[in-house]
This record gives structure tokens, sequence and C-alpha cells, in this order.
């Protein structure tokens, strides 16, 4: 019969760590690498500006699709898009994502003050708030009563609220909540502490058309800064009712305390000429209510591959921008409806910690750090066991076998003395130690050591013969 010996262990251990690692990380790199590809959601109209390859056309090179997909693509992975089936039900983005957690990985949302549920807390996680941008309330010149959050009641009020899949409307007599996840629970806020609702008041949502100058509203709420080439929801001419102080830019005179009781925004002051300088627009500076956008996502997603988002939201956004200062985004001070991720959180705090991104490709040193962690504790139970622990085990062997080797010697000497008196004493003694020689087992056996419990046997043996002999006599 063979044994496996634990000398062979200590004697090619070396080659034993060398299989050992190289069928480890052979295995572990099948279940460990990182996916190469991410999946955002994306607004329907952005569709428009992807090519039939799956790329950002070259003309969108401003729009953070395109950045995002470029600077990913320098760190080895792919994005892909996806976008809802249509306008009329398209759920926000954020909900999106939820729902779709096995299409989709990340996305762009912005917060608008919502409250999740437990559980529709728990299915995404926050990479951080990554800007600001203003939210506006244009005012035509010829309406002079308005001053206060509250002096919106009563008012033609004008803004663009896509149904969402919704039958009555969010802003209608009898209209349904609006959804935790969308720019109607803002509105929705900001109606009430205004005391604004649509009985008191004609609230106009000019979904799916552009609001222009020339439609019947006293003011108009919106996301969208005005440019001369109009947006999704604003039409070019309101553009041009600005530059013509036909419309303006509306501060109220409570503003600091809208943002108070509004507490998922940010007070931003607009310098005057900030938007477009040239024209000096707008023509006079103003505060107003900023929305953060954050970027979220689903809560599995691996932490190689958000630390490597989290690294590219860095240079995309932690530069100075219009409405922001260097380095203050991403971060995680804005109110939002999903938790802070830990990784994104440590790495914004901390930059980079692993010393193997100084050496390797993204992708690949997120495969290593795993690695790492997965075999280092693994190690630190094979390295004891094939140096430290042999040794101790031999130790503990011989100790045993020579209290078998004394117990034999005291039994040759009290033999020796020719005591008859002794024998049956001797005689059972000899029983006991066989009993206990033959009961040895151990789970792995020394060949030298297999090799003494027989001598020992033979011993016992040789006794109990001269023994009988002795009794002969």
């Amino acid at each position: 019969m063979k044994f496996i010996t634990l000398k062979l262990i200590s004697q090619y251990k070396i080659i034993i760590y060398s299989c050992f690692i190289i069928a480890s990380v052979s295995i572990l790199s099948l279940f460990l690498y990182p996916k190469t590809e991410l999946t955002i959601a994306i607004p329907n109209s952005t569709l428009k500006t992807i090519d039939e390859y799956g790329r950002v056309k070259k003309e969108h090179d401003k729009s953070r699709y395109y950045i995002l997909q470029n600077k990913l693509e320098e760190k080895g992975i792919k994005l892909n898009f996806k976008a809802q089936d249509s306008d009329d039900n398209a759920k926000p983005l954020a909900e999106f994502l939820i729902n779709n957690t096995e299409q989709i990985d990340i996305t762009f949302s912005n917060n608008w003050g919502g409250k999740l549920t437990e559980d529709e807390s728990k299915k995404a996680l926050s990479l951080g708030a990554i800007s600001v941008s203003p939210f506006s309330f244009l005012i035509k010149a010829k309406i002079n009563n308005i001053n206060l959050i509250k002096d919106l009641k009563g008012k033609k009020i004008a803004f663009w609220s896509s149904p969402e899949g919704k039958k009555n409307p969010v802003f209608s007599i009898g209209g349904d909540k609006a959804a935790e996840y969308s720019s109607d629970i803002f509105l929705e806020k900001l109606f009430k502490i205004a005391g604004v609702t649509a009985e008191n008041s004609k609230l106009m949502n000019m979904w799916p058309n552009k609001s222009t100058s020339t439609d019947d509203w006293d003011i108009l709420l919106t996301s969208t800064i005005p440019t001369k080439n109009g947006s999704l929801s604003i039409d070019a001419d309101i553009y041009k009712a600005l530059l013509k102080k036909e419309i303006r830019f509306l501060e109220f005179k409570d503003i600091e305390a809208a943002h108070k009781n509004l507490p998922h925004t940010k007070l931003l002051e607009i310098p005057n000429s900030l938007f477009d300088p040239e024209n000096n627009f707008p023509s006079e500076s103003f505060k107003t209510l900023g929305i953060t956008t954050s970027v979220f996502a689903r809560r599995d997603l691996d932490p190689s591959l958000v630390l490597i988002l989290s690294e590219v939201l860095k240079e995309m956004y932690g530069k100075a921008g219009r409405f922001s200062i260097k380095n203050e985004y991403p971060n995680f001070t804005a109110i939002e409806i999903f938790e802070p991720s830990n990784v994104a959180e440590k790495y914004y705090r901390e930059g980079e910690s692993s010393i193997f991104r100084k050496y390797f490709p993204p992708i690949f040193s997120a495969l290593i750090t795993k690695l790492f962690f997965v075999l280092a504790p693994i190690f630190f139970i094979l390295i004891p066991l094939t140096t430290f622990f042999p040794g101790a085990l031999k130790k503990y062997f011989q100790m045993r076998i020579n209290k078998y080797y004394e117990e034999i010697y005291s039994i040759e000497k009290i033999l020796e003395n020719n005591d008859i008196t002794q024998h049956k004493t001797i005689k059972t003694r000899l029983e006991l130690l066989d009993e206990k020689v033959r009961s040895i087992k151990f789970p792995l056996l020394q060949e030298e050591f297999v090799q003494q419990i027989f001598i020992v046997r033979e011993h016992i043996v040789l006794i109990q013969r001269k023994l009988e002999r002795k009794n002969n006599l």
C-alpha cells in the first residue's frame, strides 16, 4: 500500500505551489474576469445620434455619451446603448434601469427629489453626482406680478412632461400621482410649496410640442437652457425673445427659501453673459435652483467596473465648468434616490490605491487584483500546511514513538530482574502497548515513522516470546 507522505509534500512543495497557482489562476480567471462591455440606458431622443455600428456619431463629440464611450474604449470596455420602445410609454431612465437590470448596467439621471421604496432603492447604487444645471423660470415681460413663489398660484404655467405611460396626466384634475423618478415629482413639490393646483391655476403641459414665445403662458418652467438652435422641449424663438427682452429669467425674491424647502436642489447664481458672452446672454445675473445629475449603476455591477467608471467620471467631470469648480464633482453631497457605492466613494476620496494599475491596463489590473484577494488567503493556509505543519507533525509522531520505546525499555528492565511475580504484569503491559501501536491512525504517514512503528511492534513480539520462554522454564 502506497502512502501520501508529508516528506514528499515537503520535498516537492515548489512544484505543488506552481501547479496550484496555475490551476487556481486558470479556473478563477474564467469566473473573475470582468465584463468588457457595459450597457447604458439613454433617452429615445439620443438614438438619432448613434450610427448603425452602435457608436455615437462624430458630430456629437461634445455629448456626454460620445465622451463616455470613447474614454471607456480606451480602457478596454465597449459601451452599448439601450433605449425604450416608445416615447409615449417611456419611463424615467432610473426607473428603466432598475426594471431591466439584466440588460442595463448604468444610466445618467437627474435628482428630482423622489423617494423610493426600500426594495426599489436596493436595486442600484450611485456613482455620485457628476454635474448641476439650472432649472429656469422664464417669464414674459408683460407679466409683472410674480415676485414670490406663492405668486405662481392662479397663473398660466407652462412645462414639458412626457406621459410616462400614465392614462391620466399628472397635473390635471384627478390626474395620476407623479413618479418618484421623474421631473414630475420636482414640479409636484414646487407646486405644493407655492400652493398651486390644477383647480386654482392653469397648468399647461406642452408635451410633445416645443414651447414657443407665442404660446399663451405667463411663466415657463424648464430644465433646458435656451439656445439659438432650440432643444427637444424649447423652440429657438424662446432664445430670440430672451435677447429682445420679451421674455426674461425670473429670480424669485424667496428663491433661497424655495431651495431650503427643496433640499435636493442647489442654489445657483448665474452671472450675466454666462450662456452666450457674444450676445450678453443672459443680460442680467440671477439666482435660481440647480438640479444635479448622477450616474446610477445596478447594485451587482462588478466592483472593478465600478472603479473604472469612477475613474472615467472623475476625468470627465472633475474639471471646472460653468456651474462648478475644479474637483467639485463627482461627489455624494446631493440627495439621491440610491445610496453611494463604497467603491466609488473611496476612489473619489483617496484616488487609485492599487499598485497593479501602474503597470497593467485597467481590465487586466482588475483581474489581477481580484485574483490576489482570492488567492492570498489560500496561500496563508497552504504555506503553513506545507512548511510548518509537516515539521510540527513530525515532532509529534516522534514523541509518541519515543514514549513507546520508553515503555519497551521499562518492561525489558523488569524482565531482566527474573521476578516471576511480575510476568503477569509484563504480559498485560505488552498487550496494552501492542494495542496502542496497532490503533495508531494518522491521516498522513511519513515512511520513516511507518518503519519505526513496525520496529516497535517487532520489539513487542520479541519480548513476548522471551517472556514465554521464561515462563516455560
